[in-house]
């Protein structure tokens, strides 16, 4: 399979975009059946779909959630697998307060059943 991976950036995008809609359907349609969380905002593992569920539940309750990329790079593994890491900063309200948190990211890309899908997210707060 002959793949641009100059574009592999935008499949994180896509994920965020999916973040900032608040579709928690449309952000776990992005992970892989076995995908794995390490999330920005959570304190354990979280492994499978039902897990990563459970924390997006949440965390896409902050009242105007959103966030940007500010920096990434791409790192191809296989012709199946690729690596997006950097920093993006989300924002959202805590009562009528504005937060901010920078965090580093890194996904792991993955071809399942023909459609790149996140196999490994993995997300801190940048200290």
């Amino acid at each position: 399979m002959n793949y641009d991976y100059k574009n592999c950036t935008t499949y994180v995008q896509r994920w965020l975009t999916a973040v900032c809609s608040h579709n928690l359907n449309d952000v776990m349609e992005k992970y892989s059946k076995n995908g794995i969380l390490i999330g920005t905002l959570a304190k354990t593992l979280l492994i499978g779909k039902p897990a990563i569920r459970t924390y997006f539940a949440d965390f896409l309750r902050k009242p105007q959630l959103c966030g940007e990329i500010n920096s990434s790079a791409v790192q191809v593994l296989s012709p199946s697998a690729f690596i997006v890491s950097g920093i993006y900063t989300f924002a959202y309200k805590e009562g009528s307060n504005p937060v901010m948190v920078p965090a580093r990211f890194s996904f792991v890309f993955i071809l399942e059943d023909g459609h790149w899908k996140i196999a490994n997210h993995h997300s801190s707060k940048v200290p």
